[in-house]
């Protein structure tokens, strides 16, 4: 179990960085598929070029978006929601994943509503990069640390 203060604010940004710069990943390849699958009348050639550029800027701006939005999420809601679990004695990687995505959804259909309604549609994508920062937290705090073998005798 993470220890330090440090630590567990190390754990935070790596899962916050994770969870941002998957959401960047994701709007980067919605925003190429989506252009691509409808190039227009500039030709596929442009449409791939055109992808690449718009789908980094979509990829830049879903990160700027979403990394406060889940710093947020992971202070308000998963601290207390490790609490519950670490006092619980629920500490597997599948508790700590799947909890983390369904409040990831729920926090997202609520924001996208919030902000821009009728796009709460696509929360349920959300569920990755919450899974993977509830995954990173349990695999810095819970993973077995294998000690290192022992010298020969």
């Amino acid at each position: 179990m993470i220890k330090s203060m440090s630590d567990r604010l190390g754990t935070l940004i790596i899962a916050n960085v994770l969870a941002a710069s998957t959401t960047a990943g994701m709007s980067a390849i919605g925003m190429w598929i989506s252009i691509i699958v409808s190039p227009g009348e500039t030709g596929l050639g442009n449409a791939l070029g055109g992808g690449l550029l718009f789908g980094l800027l979509a990829a830049l701006y879903g990160f700027i978006i979403s990394f406060p939005v889940y710093l947020v999420g992971l202070i308000v809601v998963g601290i207390p929601t490790w609490w519950i679990l670490h006092n619980s004695g629920r500490t597997s990687v599948g508790a700590f994943s799947i909890t983390a995505a369904i409040e990831s959804v729920i926090a997202g259909a609520i924001v996208f509503r919030l902000l821009a309604p009728g796009t709460e549609l696509a929360a349920p994508l959300l569920a990755i990069p919450g899974g993977l920062a509830g995954w990173i937290i349990w695999r810095r705090s819970y993973r077995p640390l294998t000690p290192p073998p022992a010298p020969p005798s």
